[in-house]
């Protein structure tokens, strides 16, 4: 904490949270029977509870719910983070070494946004991809996606704890169109996180996404 957040100085006191990369803040519960856990948020952003939703600004104190089968996670608001989907078992590629039925690491890829910090930009680039979501005060977003990889890759969009509206996609080869979403509810989440889920186009070359935040489609306050 006192590295990734040497301008709050009330970050150094907190040794047992830690920042798992720039975005995700983890509060380990180290007392036996606790059901709740007091979080401490670096000031300067916001924060968003990675189960509920809660949006939180920083520089304070909040407790969170922590029940045995979930550790106290928050994700710093206006983040961009990308993942496999879930029914991803190994990172190895396809191979004959594979035991049949085990579902290898594809071209698949999700890409979840959580909250709207609005002035904030965050990107991610890995080889094959680089990924810049910006959150203006207007409660639009855009999310710019630049492929690098010779196959295309499958990506679905997750707005995250949000319902949006006019989600549209301009891609290089069609233009643009109007994204094939779907609201997804807390009970079809393996996580149970209610959500707003996009297919994007499989096809190489940029994306640009744009959506905008329904009234009240935000995180629930703290």
């Amino acid at each position: 904490m006192v590295l990734a957040h040497q301008a709050d100085p009330a970050a150094a006191a907190h040794d047992f949270q830690y920042m798992l990369g720039p975005c995700l803040l983890v509060a380990p519960v180290y007392q036996a029977g606790a059901t709740a856990w007091p979080v401490y948020l670096p000031k300067g952003h916001a924060w968003v509870d990675f189960w509920t939703g809660a949006a939180h600004e920083g520089g304070r104190t909040v407790e969170v719910a922590a029940p045995l089968d979930r550790i106290p996670l928050l994700v710093r608001s206006g983040c961009l983070l990308e993942l496999v989907p879930e029914d991803v078992e190994t990172l190895l590629p396809a191979s004959a070494e594979l035991a049949p039925g085990v579902k290898p690491l594809g071209p698949e890829r999700v890409l979840q946004v959580w909250g709207h910090a609005a002035d904030v930009d965050h990107a991610l680039e890995n080889p094959d991809l680089r990924a810049k979501v910006s959150h203006l005060e207007t409660g639009d977003s855009i999310l710019e996606v630049e492929l690098h990889g010779a196959a295309p890759y499958a990506l679905e969009l997750q707005i995250m704890h949000a319902d949006v509206s006019d989600v549209t996609v301009d891609s290089s080869t069609q233009g643009k169109v109007r994204a094939r979403c779907a609201r997804v509810a807390a009970a079809d989440d393996y996580l149970g996180r209610p959500h707003t889920s996009c297919q994007l186009p499989e096809e190489p070359g940029n994306l640009l996404v744009q959506w905008k935040r329904r009234p009240g489609g935000g995180e629930a306050g703290a």
